[in-house]
């Protein structure tokens, strides 16, 4: 099928310029209509807020995260760009990623043209304005130039190096892109193909070390940091059945001292959080994780590809039977890498595109190589092109059912829920206690809640909001804003969903207080957080203020 035959011509001519023109049509008329969530407006007023000095030094400590994504947009923001301009921004970065895999893939024509409208490439890291939307632009641009074989690899590390400072899992694919580049370098030197001089290895070394080092040092936890730790549900489930048992005084401005680990029911809570029991031995520890990961596996292995295993599975055979073939089985490696940090250590739904995207780079390595006759007179690398464009005309149809459902509907409460605040006279005081609340701040000039120190949420376990429920509702706040997740099927890593299947409100101590102190439902906000085919969870922000009645709104 010539159809399914790898490119071997690769530029840029009419048909790539449409699809890309395509796409970017598509970013531009979803991108108005997208509300943001808490983790694109998290980085935001990190950034928005933040000295270079602090950002770089203390506050990407509490985010575990390096600090490519937040110079950027500290770098927006001092250039006076708007929170809806930086997602014109993030939208033209992936416009440049798929310029730079339309350009530069060796695929089929085919499947080269319809990729970028793959959900992960047109939704997922297009138009939700994270860190990884400069994913698929740096990995596309590490396998262009490990296409050109006899190009000097010190770009190829600077690349990886800019890679690692994205995220955790960014890091882990440079790191595996950067061994099956040093194999295949080897093998080609060893064949007399191309050189490497020392100088070249000397510099290639320094600037991955800087690199790696510098993304190690910004994103290093903090002993005082919460992030990742179920810190506020351990601790409000101390709290006594009414704010009124707490004497009414003014909120500290400073941090909340918990004593020891030892001392005090709430600090207890927390210690127990991250260390297993006296009781509980160490291996029944480690079993117990080890099942908790070999059960992730197979549906690591399967949902970024399809909602099919079989197609998915089939797909994976494939891809291994002609890799081995061709000896390229190393390719893999970005993706293992990837695979392995997903499941060991940090996996949600927003990150299996980067397991899509390193299948996609394997088989671009794949389609490199010309077909070698052994391979010919077993599976048919077409077989793999085929079944790979029936996986791709289904996650196109992914994309369209986003697209439309961000447009005509709420992805997230927070823009309706900004507006709302912006509408409140001035000085009335409005409390949030979850981490949620925060989006809102994004959409307006100023913070107004009056018992968050900070505009963003700062991951810490002394400064946390939700250590101070009791004290603040002593204050009788005007308006209290909660928020509340239903979802009827969490994914991959349930500690990362706030609820369980069927959930209501994630956070019923909270809910009971307010009731308990004459606090009422007035209005409610809601956005569906979207996910492949469907909606992932339900998102909604409640308001109650004391003694009203139930006048509720939705939407």
């Amino acid at each position: 099928m010539d159809i399914l035959n790898p490119r071997t011509k690769r530029t840029f001519a009419l048909p790539e310029a449409i699809s890309l023109l395509v796409y970017c049509i598509l970013l531009a008329w979803c991108i108005p209509h997208h509300e943001s969530w808490f983790d694109e407006a998290q980085a935001w007023l990190i950034a928005r807020d933040s000295t270079l000095r602090d950002l770089l030094l203390h506050r990407l400590h509490y985010e575990g995260a390096p600090a490519l994504w937040h110079l950027l947009l500290w770098a927006e923001v001092r250039l006076h760009v708007s929170f809806l301009g930086m997602h014109y921004i993030t939208g033209a970065i992936s416009a440049f990623g798929i310029y730079v895999w339309l350009r530069f893939s060796p695929l089929p024509r085919i499947l080269t043209l319809l990729v970028p409208f793959t959900f992960y490439l047109q939704y997922q890291y297009a138009v939700i304005a994270r860190s990884y939307n400069l994913f698929p632009l740096l990995a596309f641009i590490l396998f262009a130039l490990y296409q050109n074989r006899k190009s000097s690899p010190i770009s190829f590390c600077v690349v990886a190096g800019l890679l690692a400072n994205v995220s955790l899992h960014s890091a882990a694919f440079a790191a595996g892109a950067i061994l099956f580049y040093a194999a295949d370098r080897l093998h080609l030197q060893r064949e007399g193909s191309t050189a490497v001089s020392r100088r070249q290895l000397s510099v290639s070394a320094i600037v991955l070390l800087l690199a790696f080092g510098l993304s190690a040092f910004v994103a290093r936890p903090t002993s005082d940091g919460s992030f990742g730790n179920p810190v506020v549900q351990k601790i409000r489930s101390e709290m006594p059945g009414s704010a009124h048992e707490v004497k009414a005084e003014p909120l500290a401005d400073t941090p909340v001292e918990l004593p020891p680990a030892d001392q005090g029911r709430i600090a207890g809570k927390i210690w127990r959080a991250v260390n297993p029991p006296a009781n509980a031995s160490h291996r029944a520890v480690i079993e117990g994780k080890l099942v908790k990961h070999l059960f992730e596996v197979p549906t690591a292995l399967t949902a970024p590809i399809s909602v099919s295993n079989s197609l998915a599975v089939l797909f994976l055979v494939l891809l291994a039977l002609n890799l081995t073939r061709q000896r390229l089985w190393l390719s893999l490696a970005p993706y293992a890498l990837v695979l392995f940090v997903f499941v060991c250590i940090q996996g949600a739904s927003h990150h299996l595109g980067m397991l899509w995207i390193g299948l996609l780079c394997s088989v671009w390595a794949l389609s490199i190589e010309p077909v070698s006759s052994n391979e010919a007179s077993h599976v048919p690398r077409s077989a793999l092109y085929l079944v790979m464009l029936i996986v791709i005309l289904l996650q196109i149809g992914w994309s369209i059912h986003c697209l439309q459902a961000d447009v005509f509907g709420a992805y997230s409460p927070d823009k309706e829920t900004a507006v709302f605040i912006s509408r409140q006279p001035a000085g009335t005081r409005i409390a949030a206690f979850d981490l949620d609340s925060i989006t809102a701040n994004a959409y307006l000039p100023r913070s107004r809640y009056f018992n968050q120190r900070v505009s963003y949420w700062p991951f810490s376990k002394t400064s946390d909001p939700s250590l101070r429920i009791q004290q603040t509702m002593a204050q009788r706040p005007d308006m209290v804003i909660e928020s509340l997740t239903i979802s009827e099927h969490p994914y991959i890593n349930q500690w990362l969903t706030l609820t369980t299947p069927g959930t209501r409100d994630y956070d019923r101590a909270t809910f009971s207080l307010l009731a308990q102190d004459g606090y009422r439902e007035t209005h409610r906000f809601c956005g569906e957080h979207l996910f492949r085919n469907s909606s992932e969870q339900m998102v909604c922000s409640v308001i109650f203020e004391p003694g009203a009645a139930g006048t509720s709104s939705s939407r």
